[in-house]
């Protein structure tokens, strides 16, 4: 029988029994589809469906724990865990264990074995309720399902206190930056003076559009060089901000044969074509090359201050529309922009940096300890 690398022992040290091979369906009271087909925004009772809570009911289905599982849809397999009174739609399936089972320690198993594996159809994705009845699993006593579910409840809580963490400062950052843009907040010189009024002028006047080359298949996928950015680039987790890290790098001599120009500003880049542009991604890079789906914006002012502004642009509002939506510098050096003195850019940016900091810091705790969860479920589960 397979026994997890990670096991618990009981109060008094002593190791629990060896885990229980079986079907879902033979720790289940039942697996079936919810009742509901009937939503009341002003019912009694909470009405959840494949994605949580969708609004109310009149009549109650359910009471106490369950877990329900998005069964039909895009989001087919997706699962989650509910208490109270309730109904549940028709689209979703309810989970209701035997006594007595840990619903927390079920429902981190079925996040590990990622139910998604069994959907099926390509028309109308599909999961069933027999399905997850025959699905084999491995299960230790109650006991120790529930000193494995402390365990996991008590790192879950650390994940949801710097998701929230991270949710605020998003927040606070907003309103911060709706604020200042709007001269609603102004900062003061060292000596407490107030800055000079903003001016308005065109993005054309404080910097330069550039756009993109075509790039080569064959010269694609070099690991040594000037970073060559696709659109894809910004999906890096590491090019949050700044553009830190290429998929394709580029030689002096393949720079000639392209007869590319390397643009060795710090400019900030975005995508200037297709959908892409609606993802509204703004990078900074310096000394590097993008390809013709891209565009870069090569500032006079303090690139810092200008990245922020430019993060509060929908640039997408400016697209040419068609078949392929797109922009060209013409489209952009034309949007007027209140632009402060050069010192209190820097104020600004030193400001918003700093927050920067400290959402780029509590986003890599976060990610850390999604990861150390990961590595203990590898360990717990088999």
């Amino acid at each position: 029988m397979s026994v997890p690398r990670l096991r618990f022992k009981d109060e008094d040290g002593r190791e629990f029994p060896g885990w229980e091979s079986g079907l879902l369906g033979n720790f289940s009271e039942f697996i079936q589809s919810g009742k509901s087909k009937d939503r009341n925004e002003n019912g009694n009772f909470v009405l959840y469906g494949s994605t949580g809570k969708i609004g109310f009911c009149n009549q109650l289905d359910y009471q106490g724990k369950n877990i329900l599982i998005a069964r039909v849809g895009a989001n087919a397999g997706f699962l989650y865990e509910v208490d109270g009174n309730y109904c549940v739609s028709d689209n979703t399936l309810i989970l209701h264990l035997n006594k007595p089972n840990n619903y927390s320690f079920f429902f981190n198993l079925l996040t590990f074995l990622n139910l998604n594996k069994l959907v099926f159809g390509s028309g109308q994705p599909l999961i069933t309720g027999s399905q997850l009845k025959s699905l084999n699993i491995f299960v230790p006593t109650f006991p120790e399902q529930t000193k494995i579910a402390s365990f996991l409840t008590a790192i879950d809580e650390k994940i949801s206190q710097l998701t929230q963490k991270n949710d605020l400062l998003k927040q606070y950052k907003k309103g911060v930056m709706q604020q200042i843009f709007s001269q609603r907040l102004r900062f003061k010189d060292d000596d407490g003076r107030k800055f000079s009024e903003w001016e308005e002028k065109k993005l054309g006047d404080i910097g330069i559009f550039k756009s993109g080359a075509g790039f080569p298949e064959n010269m694609q996928g070099g690991k040594v060089g000037i970073p060559f950015y696709k659109v894809s680039d910004m999906n890096i987790e590491a090019n949050d901000i700044t553009m830190k890290i290429a998929n394709h790098y580029v030689t002096d001599d393949q720079i000639k044969i392209m007869k590319s120009k390397v643009i060795k500003n710090t400019a900030i880049i975005f995508a200037k074509v297709g959908a892409a542009i609606f993802l509204e991604r703004k990078r900074i890079a310096g000394n590097f090359l993008i390809d013709n789906n891209m565009m870069a914006f090569i500032p006079n002012v303090d690139i810092q201050f200008i990245k922020q502004y430019f993060d509060t642009l929908i640039l997408s509002r400016f697209a040419q529309v068609g078949a392929l939506p797109s922009y060209n510098s013409s489209d952009l050096s034309i949007i007027k922009a209140n632009i402060p003195s050069l010192p209190e850019q820097t104020k600004i940016a030193n400001f918003l940096t700093a927050i920067d900091d400290k959402l780029t810091h509590t986003q890599i705790q976060l990610n850390a300890v999604k990861q150390y969860k990961k590595g203990l479920l590898q360990q717990m589960f088999v």
